[in-house]
């Protein structure tokens, strides 16, 4: 479970305690149809995965908090990327397979020698 949204650092993960959609009821008691406002320095409108728009309210120590969690994960990343790119893994990459055909192919002044491994995992 390395990724982003399995460790719930998606963004709508992460906004969506503080996300209201845009309502619109008839309130029978003053016979009106009332709407959701959105008070600018208080709220913004952000564009949701399914289209639809919502008003959210961003906490900012929560913000602060995703960030920080976010830039570790990223460093998590980088780390991971570096591995990978060192060593016999920048060549042939990570073998996972159970089983896999590794060629070789040596050339000499006078002979060229080709092989062919098979490998079997256990």
């Amino acid at each position: 479970m390395s990724s982003v949204a399995a460790k719930g650092l998606d963004l709508y993960q992460v906004l969506a305690p503080n996300a209201y959609s845009y309502l619109e009821e008839f309130i029978p008691v003053i016979r009106k149809t009332v709407q959701s406002q959105v008070h600018s320095r208080v709220m913004t409108q952000f564009q949701w995965h399914d289209g639809s728009v919502k008003n959210i309210h961003v906490d900012m120590s929560l913000l602060f908090e995703y960030q920080k969690q976010l830039g570790a994960v990223v460093k998590l990343y980088e780390k991971r990327i570096d591995w990978l790119s060192c060593g016999s893994r920048k060549f042939f990459g990570s073998v996972t397979e159970n089983k896999y055909v590794q060629v070789g192919v040596f050339a000499g002044a006078e002979l060229t020698l080709t092989f062919i491994v098979v490998y079997q995992q256990t």
